[in-house]
């Protein structure tokens, strides 16, 4: 069986989206983590994980010090 591809996710959004998500990819919700394991989750992420989705323009600004982003995904109207 293939292996998902990582994806970050960084905040609770629509649950319908998420479970999507979840279905295509090997999701990790960092809102679950208490704020300050979130640095050591993302940390622990470097170099395996290229995208990051969240629910507007803003994202936890951890998710920025991903090692290898190279992409955020934002579910807004409106963002581009």
């Amino acid at each position: 069986m293939a292996t998902k591809d990582k994806l970050l996710i960084t905040d609770e959004f629509h649950p319908d989206t998420i479970t999507i998500l979840d279905d295509l990819y090997d999701t990790c919700h960092l809102w679950e983590f208490d704020p300050q394991e979130r640095p050591q989750v993302v940390a622990n992420m470097a170099g395996k994980c290229p995208a990051v989705a969240c629910p507007s323009w803003h994202c936890d600004p951890v998710a920025y010090g991903l090692d290898g982003l190279e992409l955020i995904a934002a579910f807004r109207v409106g963002v581009d």
